[in-house]
């Protein structure tokens, strides 16, 4: 889906930039998927958006990460907005609610196949591309698409059904009694 076979070529710092976003992927679904840690998903969000901001502007400063930014419109391919909109946009919609959705969605999926269904991002991303900017995806980004699909549908065919074991519950002992005396009449 990243068309990455017309012109791409292999970076180390790339390929090691992508085995951490691996770990911290890997890290946040497992994270995410316990529900018996006591944090709310509000809090693990937090968390993770703290981690990020604090990551991100100690890499800006250092200069690892070139950072640069305006308070010019923004143009897409429906008109132009003022600055603050895809902001607020970011901030609100495309992080702090998206991070709160997917822990709880992930806690409600299981690790697994939360990971996986995760991968529709980047479809989402594709489709939004051409919507907004008018980046048409070209026949291999389609065939990477429906790949992911297969895969979310594998994964969830794939899982173990957990069968429930409910252990008898034994009737209050005031119950056996008034069973006893009416079985005697």
């Amino acid at each position: 889906m990243l068309d990455i076979l017309t012109g791409a070529r292999v970076s180390l710092p790339g390929i090691l930039w992508a085995l951490g976003a691996m770990i911290g992927a890997a890290a946040y679904f497992v994270l995410s998927g316990r529900g018996d840690t006591g944090l709310p998903p509000i809090s693990l969000a937090g968390l993770g958006l703290l981690v990020g901001a604090v990551g991100l502007t100690l890499a800006g400063t250092v200069g690892v990460l070139p950072m640069r930014w305006t308070t010019h419109d923004v143009a897409y391919r429906f008109g132009t907005v003022p600055w603050f909109v895809p902001v607020l946009a970011i901030g609100l919609l495309a992080t702090a609610l998206a991070y709160v959705l997917g822990i709880t969605s992930t806690r409600m999926l299981g690790s697994r196949l939360a990971s996986f269904v995760a991968l529709a991002e980047v479809m989402a991303a594709l489709l939004f591309g051409w919507l907004m900017l008018g980046q048409l995806p070209d026949p291999l980004q389609a065939v990477g698409a429906v790949l992911v699909l297969v895969g979310v549908i594998v994964v969830k065919l794939g899982e173990r059904t957990v069968t429930e074991f409910v252990e008898p519950v034994a009737p209050a002992p005031s119950a056996v009694g008034s069973a006893r005396r009416h079985r005697a009449r």
